[in-house]
């Protein structure tokens, strides 16, 4: 009998401790985790009063190996939220070692072949060592957020993006959490958004790259039908997002928050790329001229023939003289600031 309840004890303790291999990620194979803050009971709600329709908060993972999908759950919505994240090649390599963060926002649509684009594309040069390492965050901003808090109380993207999703990097990833080493970028709606970002939240973001933002129009209606989004989808917007208000378009724009900002210069490292044949050329060109106007220092860099598109003006920066002037965009310090553009 004793060796029999010996021999049950063992196999006991042998299956836990296979169950506890089981249980660890093994290498090479893509985690998807999911973290549940604690609930309070006064967890501030965000105002969900006008029956807010559906929102997609977790999107599907993107097909990229480079890239992984992690979803927390957010106590202003109520609900999980997902984004995705690109790690160093050799982050598990030094558990001591601290990286800088990009923070990359997509345009509106939130495609994930944009993460899977843009997963490789980083990766690939942090491993060659043209880039210097950095943790990338690709967070979820609906269809057509704005990147900021809608006026109709449904999608409090600012809030959860600068409340939930930096304090969450921080405290999961080992990011640089200086503003020097945090770096806000996007392309069209997520380009816009990473310059609002960049001027209102100068202490968080050091570095802002918007690559054809857009709308940078006084009017959202100015333009052409064809205009980025569809006069359909930017009627959509303005009712929903902007609240059917004019003011609260301007009072959110980047050049309004640009006005603020400027009382507190040389805090950011910015740059602007916009391609020659996108539709937003004029207004980004106009917008990057207001910026001398107000003294803010940033680059701009014109891309000739280029559309509205983040891939045509990846592949051609890659290709270009220019791209070793790109890069050292994310490898120096604010110490390294551009000097102010010339009028073009």
């Amino acid at each position: 009998m004793k060796y029999l309840l010996i021999l049950i004890l063992t196999v006991g303790l042998f299956s836990s401790c296979i169950k506890a291999v089981d249980s660890q990620p093994k290498k090479g194979i893509k985690e998807r985790r999911v973290t549940r803050h604690s609930q309070e009971k006064n967890v501030i709600r965000y105002d969900k009063s006008q029956n807010c329709r559906e929102r997609m908060w977790v999107t599907r993972e993107a097909k990229t190996r480079q890239a992984y999908q992690d979803i927390f759950y957010s106590q202003i919505v109520g609900e999980e939220i997902s984004y995705h994240v690109t790690l160093p090649p050799f982050y598990h390599d030094n558990r001591d070692k601290e990286y800088p963060v990009i923070y990359w926002l997509h345009g509106s649509g939130a495609s994930m072949r944009g993460v899977s684009y843009l997963s490789k594309l980083y990766y690939g040069l942090m491993k060659m060592g043209s880039l210097k390492e950095h943790i990338i965050i690709f967070p979820n901003g609906l269809a057509n957020s704005m990147w900021i808090d809608s006026a109709d109380g449904c999608t409090p993207v600012e809030s959860v993006m600068i409340k939930e999703l930096i304090p969450y990097i921080n405290n999961k990833y080992r990011v640089k959490t200086q503003s020097d080493q945090t770096t806000i970028e996007g392309h069209s709606m997520g380009g816009y958004g990473a310059l609002r970002f960049g001027f209102k939240y100068p202490d968080i973001f050091g570095k802002v790259s918007a690559i054809g933002p857009g709308p940078l129009q006084d009017d959202l209606f100015q333009g052409s039908e064809e205009y980025i989004a569809g006069i359909k989808v930017r009627q959509h917007v303005f009712n929903t997002i902007y609240g059917n208000s004019s003011k609260y378009y301007i009072a959110n724009s980047p050049l309004e928050l640009s006005k603020n900002y400027s009382k507190n210069e040389d805090r950011l490292t910015l740059r602007i790329i916009i391609g020659t044949n996108d539709d937003g050329f004029s207004a980004t060109k106009i917008f990057h001229n207001k910026l001398l106007d107000q003294k803010i220092k940033h680059e701009y860099i014109e891309m000739q023939g280029i559309g509205h598109s983040p891939a045509e003006i990846m592949n051609e920066i890659n290709s270009s003289q220019i791209k070793r002037k790109w890069l050292r965009f994310y490898n120096q310090g604010n110490s390294g600031k551009p000097s102010p553009s010339e009028r073009q």
